[in-house]
């Protein structure tokens, strides 16, 4: 995962939704679920979906923007 040109590394499974590893950065990093949006290949990822669903491998990497309050 990247974010403010941070890397920050999460064990997770292929059947993991993208609002479980919104969970896990929060565990990481103070960037609330609700605060994160995620991309993959410039794509944004939709909580229900899982990792599988984007076709997201191994050592792949994820940039999280977070949304400022009032967005």
């Amino acid at each position: 995962m990247a974010q403010n040109g941070n890397k920050i590394h999460l064990e997770v499974k292929s059947s993991d939704t993208i609002l479980s590893v919104k969970e896990r950065i929060v565990d990481k990093q103070d960037f609330q679920v609700h605060q994160q949006n995620l991309l993959f290949g410039g794509r944004s990822l939709q909580d229900s979906m899982t990792l599988a669903d984007y076709n997201i491998e191994d050592e792949s990497t994820l940039d999280v923007f977070l949304r400022l309050m009032g967005d």
